[in-house]
Parts: structure tokens; C-alpha cells; sequence
């Protein structure tokens, strides 16, 4: 599974292929799986496994995002790491559900439904949480 995810942790877009696909294969079809527009000029984080020439390309040319692919041969920092977690701490949350931990659901389209009620109690929650924050701070 592929995720888009934006920079506080709400997903944007899922891709759901099998285990033997490599990683680099699967950009254009996770961002052309966008469930909202891609904002042009955005920086886009991925890890080491998406790092081609064409992904590199295709991330400036075709979606106007800003190539913060990460390199194979770079030294892993203190600030790639907190780029990542945004993307692990979504995968955190999944695994508290554990129907998506065990996945039980023999179909995709099973887990793909669960994955989008998950994501969508998880918007819920959050957009709750931003306005009871403003709400407070009035």
C-alpha cells in the first residue's frame, strides 16, 4: 500500500498494489489517486525507494511539486527522519485498528473500504480537535 499523505497527517490519496511491486513504479498512480487537487509548489517527501530520474522529473514537470525526493546514497539525518514520521505516525493510527493490522478481508476492495472509513473518522477527528482549539482560544 501507497500513501499521500499532507503535512499534518490527513491521507490524500491511497494505491493499493501487490508486495513484489517496487516502490518507484507506483508515484504517478498515487498521486494521479489524489482525492483532493494537488496544490502546485508543494514540497513532496518521499523515501529512498521512490528515487529515479523519471520520478524526479515527473514530480516537477507534470504535478508542479517541489523534488524533495530523498537519494539513495544520502546520510540519513535527524530532519529526513521528521519528514517520515508525519507518513509513519499515519500508519501508526492504522495500527490501532485492527482490522487493518491483521487484515482479515481476503478482497482488496474490502480493505481499501476500511482503510478509507478509517481515514475519514481520523479527518473527523482531527478537523474536531482544530475546532475546538479555535473555539477556546475566542
Amino acid at each position: 500500500m501507497t500513501v499521500t499523505v499532507d503535512d499534518i497527517g490527513v491521507p490524500h490519496a491511497f494505491l493499493f498494489s501487490g508486495a513484489n511491486v517496487s516502490d518507484f513504479k507506483l508515484l504517478d498512480k498515487t498521486l494521479d489517486s489524489a482525492m483532493v487537487p494537488l496544490v502546485r509548489g508543494t514540497p513532496l517527501y518521499a523515501d529512498k525507494g521512490y528515487d529515479s530520474k523519471y520520478n524526479h522529473a515527473l514530480s516537477s514537470n507534470k504535478y508542479g511539486l517541489c523534488d524533495r525526493l530523498f537519494r539513495r546514497r544520502s546520510i540519513n539525518t535527524r530532519r529526513t527522519h521528521a519528514k517520515r514520521g508525519i507518513v509513519e505516525r499515519f500508519f501508526a493510527w492504522n495500527d490501532k485498528q485492527r482490522r487493518l493490522l491483521v487484515r482479515y478481508e481476503q478482497k482488496i476492495a474490502t480493505y481499501a473500504a476500511f482503510m478509507y472509513v478509517h481515514s475519514g473518522l481520523l479527518l473527523a477527528k482531527r478537523l474536531g480537535s482544530e475546532k475546538s482549539m479555535h473555539g477556546a482560544a475566542r
